[in-house]
């Protein structure tokens, strides 16, 4: 498994609590999954009407779903610190504490708009530097419920296995969340020769920035979304996000930085 860092207590409460109340005034989007018809039925014992007992089969419903909730802030750190001053200032506390070890120049991510002319000319702004890609490199995840998120593929940040530099950056916002709250991170380790058998059999689209349809081990770190908590894992890394529970009663909102070591 790749390099996987947690740091708590680094954030002070004031900055915590104004980046949190910028975030929920934010423009948040979701798109919908398409519902797809359910492939088996179930055998279910149910009473009758008059009292008698026996086995009927029924299709259970396919609840509609959605993607990841989410806001976007920046292309690279120019961009952060002219339109976004809250969370500039979130990540120069971040990455001071870290010993400044990392510049918004990693691997930016895609994002699922919703198709309409309302977001069409929504694109993410160019980069000051002309050599760096543009693309979304800060932006809030908002975990849902697992009423209507389900299950997260497994995937990598990073496709290029032989980045060692590329990291993605969490830092849970939530001001309050519990254990039972789920929506935990879960990392995999690596299985090269195959040797688990388990080859993401679904989910196997290949997009910009997540490679699937490879072999996967088991998970070996489950991380809780501790309020305050910054998370820091090589691009490369398998992970996937499980849903918030139904009893939650906000999303799980980390804000992400796509970053690179400096050399």
């Amino acid at each position: 498994m790749y390099e996987i860092n947690i740091h708590d207590n680094l954030i002070p409460d004031a900055l915590r609590k104004e980046v949190w109340k910028y975030i929920q005034n934010q423009t948040w989007y979701a798109t919908w999954k398409a519902t797809v018809p359910t492939p088996h039925v179930i055998h279910t014992y149910v009473p009758s009407v008059d009292k008698e007992r026996g086995w009927a089969l029924t299709v259970p419903p396919r609840n509609p779903t959605q993607w990841m909730h989410r806001t976007c802030f920046a292309s690279d750190e120019y961009g952060l610190e002219q339109n976004h001053p809250v969370i500039w200032e979130l990540w120069k506390t971040i990455n001071n504490s870290l010993g400044n070890q990392y510049s918004i120049t990693g691997t930016p991510e895609e994002m699922s708009l919703p198709d309409t002319n309302e977001w069409k000319d929504w694109n993410a702004p160019a980069t000051q530097d002309p050599n760096l890609e543009q693309g979304w490199r800060v932006y809030t995840n908002g975990q849902p419920n697992e009423s209507i998120k389900r299950s997260h593929g497994i995937h990598r940040d990073t496709i290029n296995l032989g980045d060692e530099d590329t990291c993605t950056l969490l830092y849970v916002a939530n001001l309050e969340w519990y254990p039972s709250w789920f929506a935990e991170c879960v990392f995999y380790e690596n299985d090269p020769e195959g040797e688990v058998g388990d080859h993401q059999q679904y989910q196997k689209q290949v997009a910009h920035t997540q490679g699937r349809d490879f072999n996967m081990g088991w998970a070996d770190k489950v991380v809780s979304p501790k309020p305050g908590r910054i998370i820091v894992y090589d691009g490369r890394t398998l992970h996937t996000t499980r849903p918030s529970a139904v009893w939650a009663t906000d999303l799980r909102k980390v804000i992400a930085f796509r970053v690179r070591k400096n050399k």
